[in-house]
């Protein structure tokens, strides 16, 4: 009996898992044999893992645990949120009018209305206003205040008075500064476009660097073969004798002329 009571004991604590992840040694089963004998218990040996077992189950219970009591206001039933509740609220809708609604005119009659009928006057109104014209005074300019008298007696204005009497216009004053700077553009032209003189040096600088030249080209066409039976020698020939014609009329024009002005 003690054996079937032992072993469905520690079929039980395995499959329950105690209370832990950790299989029960042989006291624990012992302990619980001995509490359904009702038998005093020896413990001989004892298991080190309680206290770790122990935190761990006190550490998984916490993390379900709230940490501080709640403080949300708790509302009834009917004290909910509604629709449109949060939305500002919009003074009451007042009748539109325009500004200027005092000084505009009556609105026309509709088409229901019927005009008042009969009502006729005698009164001559252009003869009224002729009358009234003739018989009025004449309308009164209003007083122009000055230090200076700017009209004579008779209303004839007086020109020496103005502020601007005896002065230019100011388009004419604007014009005669266009011209005088348009003439001083004119004159700088000029004055840059004056050819200069040539000196006597650079004169011969150019003589002689132009019979430089007239030399190296007739180095070039003494040796050149006497006779010219292709194209390309015979093109050589006239090229280099162009050249050398074109060398000795700068050369002689030069020499000629002993005043050379160079435009700038």
């Amino acid at each position: 009996m003690y054996l079937f009571t032992y072993l469905y004991v520690a079929l039980f604590l395995y499959e329950t898992n105690w209370l832990g992840e950790i299989a029960p040694c042989f006291s624990d089963l012992w302990h619980v044999f001995a509490c359904l004998c009702n038998t005093p218990v020896l413990c001989r040996c004892s298991t080190g893992l309680n206290a770790p077992v122990k935190e761990k189950m006190q550490w998984r219970a916490s993390l379900y645990r709230s940490k501080e009591p709640l403080k949300a206001d708790t509302h009834g039933p009917y004290n909910f949120l509604r629709k449109h509740s949060k939305e500002p609220k919009l003074p009451k809708k007042k009748p539109f009018r325009y500004p200027d609604h005092y000084m505009r005119k009556p609105p026309l009659p509709s088409l229901v209305d019927i005009p008042i009928m009969g009502i006729q006057n005698n009164r001559d109104y252009i003869t009224l206003n002729a009358v009234e014209v003739i018989k009025g005074a004449p309308q009164k300019s209003m007083p122009y205040y000055t230090t200076k008298k700017f009209y004579d007696d008779s209303g004839c204005p007086i020109f020496i008075y103005k502020e601007d009497y005896g002065k230019l216009p100011e388009y004419i004053v604007r014009r005669r500064e266009k011209e005088k700077e348009y003439e001083t553009y004119l004159t700088e032209k000029a004055r840059r476009e004056v050819p200069r003189p040539l000196p006597e040096s650079e004169r011969q600088k150019i003589i002689q660097g132009l019979k430089n030249n007239w030399n190296v080209l007739n180095r070039q066409y003494l040796c050149l073969p006497m006779v010219t039976d292709t194209v390309s020698k015979r093109v050589r020939w006239e090229t280099l004798e162009k050249e050398m014609d074109e060398l000795d009329k700068q050369i002689k024009r030069v020499e000629k002329q002993k005043f050379i002005f160079i435009k700038k």
